[in-house]
């Protein structure tokens, strides 16, 4: 595999459950440039880190905020990051 770095940076990746032991090669893992993830995948990832952080309400108007950075809409995302979490 190192002789593919830096082009790909494959990965062996390997599980041991109680049905047996089970091994892949992950050529293009997910994350990389060649293999994003997309709006759903970082929507869903936000949502899994701020569980038990911050209300999922909250959560949801962060992602709202963002995305009115766009429009240069700044008010949005500061108010959505000073709600008080209880």
């Amino acid at each position: 595999m190192d002789s593919e770095f830096p082009a790909r940076l494959p990965a062996r990746v390997f599980v041991n459950t109680v049905q047996g032991s089970f091994d892949t090669l992950v050529t293009l893992p997910w994350g990389e440039p060649d293999r994003p993830p997309d709006r759903a995948d970082l929507v869903a990832k936000l949502h899994t880190l701020a569980r038990d952080r911050i209300p999922e309400h909250q959560a949801t108007n962060i992602v709202t905020a963002v995305e009115g950075l766009r429009d240069g809409a700044v008010g949005p995302l500061l108010d959505a990051l000073g709600t008080p979490i209880f």
